[in-house]
C-alpha cells in the first residue's frame, strides 16, 4: 500500500475488492480532499461494496445464492511519496470502519506496488499489515507492472512478511514468464494473482500441482492486456487438465467492464463447464482464503448446497 499525499493535500487510495475468498471483482480509485476525507472513505468503502454483492455469485447464470466477500485490497498510487505513517493507518481504518458498516463480510489486502523509487513505502506497508491482521486486514500483496519491475526485486519485503508471520499472496506469470512465478514460489506464495504463464514451463506446473498453489486467473483482463486474443483460446482447460488449482477472478470490474457473473457466462459458453467444475473453482477459492478453518468450512458448506 502506498499512500501519498501530493501538494493539493489529497489522499489517493485504490480498492481492489475480492469476491468471498480472493476473487477480484472490483478496484475503484478515491480521491478525497481534507478534512472531510475520512469521512468519505469510511462511506465510499460501505457504498462500494453494496452492488458488489449481487455479482459475488458463484453461478450468476443458474441463480446460486450469493456468497460473502471477505477480503479488499486497498492500495494507493501517487508520484510523491511523503504521507506519514499516521495518514497511512488512518486511512486502513477508516477503510476497515467502512466495510464494516456494509452487510458484506470483507478484510483488506494492503497491496506493494512494484516500482524503483518507493522502496520504503513498501516496506512500510509491510509493517503496518503485522498490526492489522486479524483485525480486518488479512494478508499482504505486490501488483503493478510485472515485467519492468521483475518479482526478484522484492524478495526483503516477503522476508519481513515471512519473519512477521504476515500471510501474502503475489502478482506473477502475467507480464512477465516463469521465471517471475518461480521467483514467487521461492518466496513462500501459496497462490498467484494470475499465473497463466506457468504453462509455459512444464516443470513448473508439476511443482505448482505437486504443491497445491492457487491460481487466481482473470480471463477478461488477460484478453484485454493481450495475453491471449480470445476466451475461446483462454487456458482454462489446459491448466485444469493439468490438475492446476483454478478460482475465477475479474481482475478489475471498471477497466474491463466485466462483473464475475458475465465473467462466469463467458467461460461457461466457451468451455461448457459442468456445474460440479464451477463448485470446484470456488471450493478452490475457499481452500486457498486467509480466512479461519471455521469460516472456511461455512463457506464449503454452503457451495455444497447449491443447487
Amino acid at each position: 500500500m502506498e499512500l501519498t499525499a501530493d501538494h493539493h493535500s489529497h489522499h489517493h487510495i485504490q480498492l481492489d475488492v475480492q469476491h468471498h475468498t480472493h476473487t477480484r471483482v472490483g478496484r475503484i480509485d478515491l480521491v478525497q480532499l481534507e478534512p472531510e476525507g475520512k469521512v468519505h472513505r469510511r462511506r465510499l468503502a460501505a457504498d462500494y461494496l453494496n452492488p458488489l454483492r449481487l455479482n459475488a455469485i458463484d453461478d450468476a447464470h443458474r441463480g446460486r445464492e450469493t456468497l460473502n466477500l471477505e477480503r479488499a485490497g486497498i492500495f494507493g498510487c501517487l508520484p510523491t511519496l511523503n504521507a506519514i505513517l499516521q495518514d497511512r493507518r488512518e486511512v486502513i481504518e477508516a477503510a476497515i470502519e467502512g466495510l464494516n458498516r456494509s452487510d458484506f463480510s470483507a478484510e483488506l489486502i494492503l497491496c506493494c506496488m512494484r516500482g524503483t523509487d518507493n522502496h520504503e513505502a513498501n516496506l512500510e506497508t509491510v509493517k503496518l499489515a503485522k498490526d492489522y491482521i486479524g483485525k480486518g486486514v488479512c494478508c499482504i500483496d505486490i501488483a503493478g507492472a510485472e515485467a519492468l519491475f521483475p518479482t526478484e526485486n522484492f524478495g526483503d519485503l516477503f522476508a519481513l512478511a515471512r519473519e512477521e508471520g504476515t500471510p501474502f499472496t503475489i502478482h506473477a506469470g502475467e507480464a512477465d514468464g516463469p521465471k517471475s512465478v518461480w521467483k514467487a514460489l521461492e518466496y513462500g506464495t501459496k497462490r498467484l494473482g494470475h499465473g497463466v504463464r506457468s504453462l509455459e514451463d512444464p516443470k513448473l506446473i508439476e511443482k505448482i500441482v505437486a504443491e497445491g498453489i492457487t491460481l487466481e486467473v482473470c480471463p477478461t483482463s488477460n484478453i484485454h492486456t493481450c495475453m491471449f486474443p480470445s476466451i475461446e483460446e483462454y487456458p482454462l482447460r489446459k491448466l485444469m487438465d493439468a490438475g492446476v488449482k483454478v478460482t475465477i477472478n475479474t481482475d478489475n470490474m471498471t477497466v474491463s467492464n466485466i462483473n464475475l457473473a458475465k465473467e462466469y457466462g463467458k467461460l461457461i459458453a466457451a468451455f461448457d463447464l459442468t456445474d460440479e467444475e464451477i463448485k470446484g473453482f470456488a471450493k478452490n477459492a475457499v481452500n486457498a482464503c486467509f480466512a479461519s478453518e471455521e469460516k472456511k468450512k461455512e463457506l464449503l458448506e454452503k457451495i455444497e448446497a447449491a443447487v
